[in-house]
């Protein structure tokens, strides 16, 4: 076998690399460099000497052959690499083309970079078992999903699929082949019309997906109206999220899965779904109080999301629910609940800016704090989005103090049009100085929100509170004097460009060198996977 052989069987990772061979490798690469600079010194000194290009090209690439073989990359084995792969997969809500159905995905590129490479992508069922499928949809999507998916072996599969209101040929294959897999389910994200919804679970008929653990649901809204009705779209928006379209039957997909554990139906309220009684994490729109009330019933919850579109008229009677300790809601849900295991609380934004100071906004401080006397909870994490909470001052007198133990979360919207004087004694209070530990002493993690509008504008006072506090909660010399915990994670939510890049200039970079965690601004006001549902990092 020659040198060359050796370098290719190397390469081909067919031979492993050997101590030994490193010396000949060098000796080789230094050789060959050498040989280049006389070519080229030849061409210089003598013009008219004719140097054969295909000469100079063979000795480039055998030398790139040598180099690439003492790539410190080519040493790594196929497990270390694997893992290489998963952190460069983008996230297919940025980066449309890296789909499951487009040959130009990330995968398929890995596997034409060297036949090392390509064996390991195609022979690790792992790399292949997160399915995204969204449009629009190439010639050859059909066939390279159906690569995809014969890649991914036997393994259960995260499954992500959006499709649009029209029913192309395309549509139709890529429905009947994902369909085809439904017993491998494992996590299920799916975002059409209803009447594709439909059409893929009475396809796959009941009992096809035992293997299922999480589903979330999402229905577009133009196209579910099927009963004919002209209507313009905000009201086609009201009729479906209502319920009040067409009658709805009842659905069993899901009832005889037994691994199912977590489910997000983002569809109307009655819609007739049937859930497994294993279900522990649920989240979904509610507003009727008898369903909500068939949902508490559920003794095995732990977590609940409810996005509740008529609050005020919402009523329910007195419920205590023993093992939930994730809940999301509005505040006026709060007022006859009681949870005495809850450890993380989120109250949503019901866009009450414009009534602040009235009484029904007001009301839901009340039942926040009555909420918290009644259940005694012994919160860590708490989070609160609804403006008519931040802007009152029991918030900083009552509820937080009555905290200051357990909580080590605390996400806030901050109003600054009206509340600028607040936003200043907020922040002030939360400030750790060398005589005051600081509001909620042992806060690790600090969610701040603001409205979602570009012309908003802090006040030079509000945005020094803010930067202050976040400094001091950095400061070791003063967490060592209170025996407090420094903050860890810091996300500052805002849509106005400016605060952010000001705030990373006056200390963020500074303390995020210094091992503060600034999280991403959120997509969405919404943050459907708070809390600790299944793979919820890597879900796409």
């Amino acid at each position: 076998m020659t040198c060359l052989d050796t370098i290719t069987s190397i390469l081909r990772h067919t031979r492993p690399l050997l101590g030994s061979d490193v010396p000949w490798i060098s000796s080789n690469i230094t050789n060959l460099k050498s040989q280049l600079l006389d070519l080229d010194n030849l061409a210089m000194s003598s013009p008219a000497t004719t140097i054969d290009d295909d000469s100079r090209d063979t000795i480039q690439r055998h030398l790139e052959m040598h180099k690439s073989a003492l790539a410190p990359i080519g040493r790594l084995p196929p497990d270390v690499l694997l893992e290489i792969f998963w952190f460069c997969m983008p996230d297919p809500n940025e980066d449309a083309t890296h789909t499951s159905c487009d040959a130009r995905g990330l995968r398929w590129v890995l596997s034409h970079v060297c036949s090392f490479w390509r064996h390991i992508v195609l022979t690790c069922p792992s790399l292949w078992s997160t399915v995204v499928i969204q449009p629009p949809f190439g010639k050859h999507a059909v066939p390279t999903l159906e690569r995809h998916l014969h890649l991914s072996g036997t393994l259960p599969l995260h499954v992500a699929v959006m499709l649009s209101g029209s029913d192309t040929t395309y549509d139709v294959s890529i429905r009947r082949l994902i369909s085809k897999h439904s017993r491998r389910w494992r996590l299920l994200d799916m975002r059409m019309p209803k009447i594709r919804v439909e059409t893929i679970f009475s396809e796959i008929g009941r009992g096809a997906l035992p293997l299922l653990e999480e589903v979330s649901l999402e229905c577009d809204v133009s196209p579910l109206l099927e009963s004919g009705l002209q209507l313009d779209p905000v009201q086609a928006t009201l009729v479906v999220l209502l319920g009040h379209g067409p009658k709805h039957t009842h659905r069993t997909w899901f009832l005889d899965s037994p691994l199912l554990r977590r489910v997000c139906l983002l569809v109307c309220p009655g819609s007739g779904i049937s859930m497994h009684p294993n279900v522990t994490h649920y989240s979904a729109i509610h507003f009727h109080s008898d369903g909500l009330e068939s949902i508490l019933e559920r003794d095995q919850l732990v977590e609940l999301n409810m996005i509740d579109l008529d609050p005020i008229h919402l009523s329910i009677p007195p419920i205590t629910h023993q093992n939930i300790q994730n809940l999301r809601t509005p505040a006026v849900s709060l007022e006859n609940l009681d949870m005495p295991q809850l450890v993380e609380l989120t109250i949503d934004d019901e866009d009450l800016t414009p009534m602040l100071d009235s009484p029904i906004a007001t009301a839901h401080t009340d039942y926040l704090i009555a909420f918290l006397d009644r259940s005694q909870c012994k919160l860590r994490n708490l989070h609160i989005y609804d403006l008519s909470i931040t802007t009152d001052k029991r918030l900083l007198t009552d509820v937080l103090p009555s905290l200051a133990v357990t909580i080590r979360s605390v996400g806030l919207s901050i109003h600054p049009i009206d509340a600028q004087d607040l936003v200043v004694e907020m922040f002030t209070r939360f400030t750790r100085t060398a005589t005051s530990v600081g509001l909620v002493p042992n806060l690790e993690a600090l969610d701040l929100s603001l409205p979602e509008s570009e012309t908003v504008v802090l006040t030079p006072q509000a945005k020094d509170a803010i930067f202050d506090m976040v400094k001091s909660r950095r400061n070791n010399e003063w967490a060592k004097v209170w025996k407090a915990p420094l903050l860890k994670e810091f996300r500052f939510d805002s849509d106005n460009k400016t605060y952010m890049a000001e705030l990373r200039e006056f200390c963020l970079n500074d303390l995020e060198k210094g091992g503060l965690r600034i999280l991403k601004p959120t997509r969405s006001s919404w943050l459907l996977w708070q809390g600790p549902w299944l793979d919820r990092e890597n879900w796409v």
